[in-house]
């Protein structure tokens, strides 16, 4: 999560690509709220709405009318109300797409919050999947890690409609993956196999066998490379953290104030943390009930 130059939150640059699609008005704005994604997808967000999240406007063009800097409240209301549709439609659908969380954003997050979750639960997991360590201890050859290289030949996996209208997997020739592309196909999969985590998937699909010189041995794609480092993020999660154990918000107001991206991240983060102890919850009563 970083501050942008249009002084908003974004997790732009972290995990998913800039928009090629740059606004035709250079318009600085901020995050739009809970309660204006609640007004977006009901359909009922108005241009007064939007102007109140424009902090400046430079070098617009409109109507042939040049502006070579709007700075007053008032001068950049009148602006938005009278920008023309197209122009219009594109300021909106750009702070729409910088506001919300996508769902490759959330699965994202969700597999970073459940593998620290899974990582933590054993000390011999916090040891052996530390950096460090497994370069000390050589584990990483029994790893794939995109911390050594850019791409990894992994099994490719569709998923397809059959006959019936149901989704079906099925595995092809093994490909050339880089971390981007992995993840993508990560989001795939979760449509075939909703009961399971990102993180679970990527555990049951891309455990491959090793080469000729160690025939049977399973090997496995490293999570921590997958992981993002990021102070922010971290600073992200410790924000998450206390605002659960104080029963607060980040910033002034209630929960229709907060930003919707910070929200629907909060949201992510739960999401991840409440399937692994879900789980895990499962696994113990399992155990119990066998004794």
């Amino acid at each position: 999560m970083r501050i942008s130059a249009t002084s908003r939150l974004s997790f732009e640059g972290y995990w998913t690509e800039e928009s090629d699609q740059s606004l035709k008005t250079k318009v600085f704005y901020k995050l739009m709220s809970y309660a204006q994604l609640i007004k977006t997808r009901g359909g009922n967000i108005t241009p007064d709405d939007i102007a109140s999240n424009v902090t400046r406007i430079t070098n617009c063009y409109l109507r042939e009318i040049y502006y070579p800097e709007l700075e007053e409240k008032k001068l950049i209301k009148y602006f938005v109300n009278s920008m023309q549709k197209d122009y219009y439609e594109l300021l909106l659908n750009e702070m729409i797409d910088d506001s919300f969380l996508k769902i490759d954003e959330h699965r994202r997050l969700e597999f970073i919050v459940y593998y620290l979750n899974w990582k933590a639960d054993e000390f011999s997991r916090r040891q052996s999947y530390d950096c460090d360590q497994c370069r000390k201890f050589d584990f990483i050859d029994s790893r794939y890690c995109y911390l050594e290289d850019d791409e990894y030949e992994l099994p490719s996996y569709e998923v397809t409609t059959n006959e019936h209208g149901s989704k079906d997997l099925v595995e092809s020739d093994s490909k050339l993956y880089s971390i981007p592309q992995y993840l993508e196909m990560l989001n795939e999969l979760t449509i075939v196999n909703q009961e399971l985590s990102v993180f679970e998937i990527s555990q049951k699909y891309f455990t491959n066998m090793m080469d000729d010189a160690m025939p049977g041995k399973r090997i496995e794609l490293c999570p921590e490379a997958i992981k993002i480092k990021s102070e922010h993020l971290a600073e992200l999660f410790e924000m998450e953290a206390r605002c659960s154990e104080y029963g607060i918000f980040p910033f002034d107001g209630g929960q229709f104030n907060q930003p919707a991206l910070l929200v629907e991240a909060f949201d992510a983060i739960r999401a991840g943390r409440n399937m692994f102890h879900s789980k895990k919850m499962k696994e113990v009563t399992k155990q119990k009930g066998t004794k």
